[in-house]
C-alpha cells in the first residue's frame, strides 16, 4: 500500500505538522534518492522535499517535479525489486517568460536569450498547448485573441 499526495505550491499542512523541518518552512529532508531522512519508504518530490546535499534550494516549478516524480517513480520499482536506487540529479529548468507585448525571456540554464524571436516561441509554445487541451478551432481563436491582446497592449 502506498499513498500518493500531489498539488500545489507549498507544503502540504500534514507534512508539515509531522514530518517536516521547522528551519525550510515545513518541507522533509531527502536523500539523494528523494527518500525521507525519517523512513526510507516514503519518496518526497516536489515543494515538500528540501535536499541539504543540493548545495542551493530548486526553484518551485512543474518541470522540476516532473523531473522528481520520474525519479521516484523508477526508485520505486528499483526498491519492490531489491535493486540499487538512482540518484536525482537536479537538472535546471528552461523558463520560458514574456516581457512585454513582442519581447520574453529564454533562460536554458547554461544561457538567456532575450528578443522578438524569443518572443515568438513563447506564442508557439502557448499555441502548443492550447492545441493539446482544446478542439483546433477554439485553440487557434484563444492563441489569435491573445496574440492580438499582447501586440496592442505595447
Amino acid at each position: 500500500d502506498f499513498l500518493i499526495w500531489t498539488g500545489g505550491v507549498m507544503v502540504n499542512p500534514l507534512v508539515q505538522k509531522t514530518l517536516g523541518s521547522k528551519l525550510k518552512c515545513g518541507a522533509m529532508p531527502v536523500n539523494p534518492f528523494l527518500q525521507s531522512d525519517h523512513d526510507r519508504n516514503v519518496f518526497v518530490a516536489g515543494d515538500s522535499a528540501f535536499y541539504p546535499w543540493s548545495g542551493s534550494p530548486l526553484p518551485m516549478l512543474a518541470q522540476v517535479a516532473y523531473q522528481q516524480a520520474a525519479i521516484v517513480a523508477e526508485n520505486l520499482l528499483l526498491l519492490m525489486d531489491g535493486r540499487e536506487l538512482k540518484p536525482y540529479q537536479p537538472k535546471p529548468p528552461m523558463v520560458l517568460i514574456p516581457l512585454g507585448g513582442k519581447c520574453a525571456l529564454l533562460n536554458t540554464g547554461k544561457r538567456i536569450f532575450v528578443g522578438r524571436w524569443v518572443w515568438y516561441l513563447k506564442r508557439l509554445v502557448y499555441l502548443r498547448y492550447a492545441l493539446s487541451i482544446l478542439p483546433f478551432w477554439k485553440a487557434y481563436r484563444k492563441f489569435h485573441h491573445s496574440t492580438k491582446i499582447f501586440v496592442e497592449n505595447d
